[in-house]
């Protein structure tokens, strides 16, 4: 059975996506150079993952640190 698309689940991504597009279409109709690529756009299940181990860091000052780049 074929897993149904949620376009809802990636509305964050695509927004960024499509405004980088259309960034540069606009540079190439003006002859503008392109645009820097965008940072990834992370998805909130990841942000709420993040917060909760840096709280768990924070309770636990003796534990490992884990530096994100």
């Amino acid at each position: 059975m074929r897993r149904s698309y949620n376009h809802a689940e990636y509305v964050i991504q695509r927004q960024a996506m499509m405004q980088d597009w259309a960034d540069r279409l606009e540079c190439w109709e003006r002859g503008l150079p392109q645009p820097a690529l965008p940072k990834p756009v992370a998805p909130p299940e990841l942000e709420m993952i993040a917060a909760y181990l840096k709280t768990l860091a924070d309770q636990n000052p003796s534990a490992p640190q884990v530096v994100a780049e």
